[in-house]
């Protein structure tokens, strides 16, 4: 049963990781796209 919850657990905190990636990368083509608008 531990190892159950420790699994969900290492599961969510994975999700939440690519998560947190994936937003990262959003924010960067942001920043990549403004400054790219703004240049021209």
């Amino acid at each position: 049963a531990a190892n159950v919850t420790l699994l969900k657990a290492l599961n969510l905190s994975i999700a939440d990781n690519i998560n947190a990636m994936q937003e990262n990368k959003l924010a960067e083509l942001d920043a990549i796209h403004a400054g790219f608008h703004h240049a021209h």
